[in-house]
């Protein structure tokens, strides 16, 4: 009988062990259920700033893109109806030194190539810079909801060379950077 109460007594004692947490000496000051999706007014994007180098016809290019939200935007709001800032995108240019374009877009200046619902339900996601070309600097401008990086629509932007007025098409293939000649 000793030896049955003593075995209880063990297995008991071991089960009341077995129950606490398992630590491993690890200490996390983090509570992940306080981390916020999404909130209201919140910066669609992350303010970005990329210049990229190119040689054209013996001349060296030197293109500034920077992007970021515009509280002077009207404000576009997702499938649960949060509003998100819009983006402002800075375009500037250089040709062996001297500035040969330096403008700024928002999703205004695409309202007439934007479809249906589109101007309602996009933000301007931003612009790339793909080529030089005879033509002029060609970009790429694309848009989609917020928060959804992977659809949207893309429109090619060709800057003509000494000013005048930009040559914008709806070019959804414009995405596959194969398509582009990229090296």
């Amino acid at each position: 009988m000793r030896f049955l109460s003593f075995s209880l007594l063990t297995l008991m004692s071991l089960a009341l062990l077995s129950c606490g947490t398992r630590n491993d000496g690890a200490k996390t000051d983090v509570d992940t259920t306080k981390f916020a999706l999404a909130t209201e007014d919140q910066d669609y994007d992350t303010p970005t700033d990329r210049t990229q180098e190119c040689d054209f016809n013996g001349k060296h290019y030197v293109v500034n893109i920077k992007t970021a939200p515009a509280d002077s935007l009207p404000k576009v709001k997702d499938q649960y109806d949060k509003p998100y800032k819009d983006n402002l995108v800075m375009v500037k240019v250089t040709e062996n030194g001297a500035t040969v374009i330096d403008r700024t877009f928002s999703k205004p200046n695409f309202e007439t190539y934007l479809e249906g619902d589109e101007n309602k339900i996009l933000i301007m996601g931003g612009m790339a810079f793909r080529e030089v070309t005879n033509a002029g600097v060609v970009f790429e401008a694309f848009f989609n909801k917020p928060l959804d990086e992977e659809g949207g629509v893309a429109f090619k932007v060709v800057l003509p060379h000494g000013g005048g007025t930009s040559i914008v098409t709806r070019d959804n293939s414009f995405n596959d950077d194969e398509e582009m000649g990229q090296d």
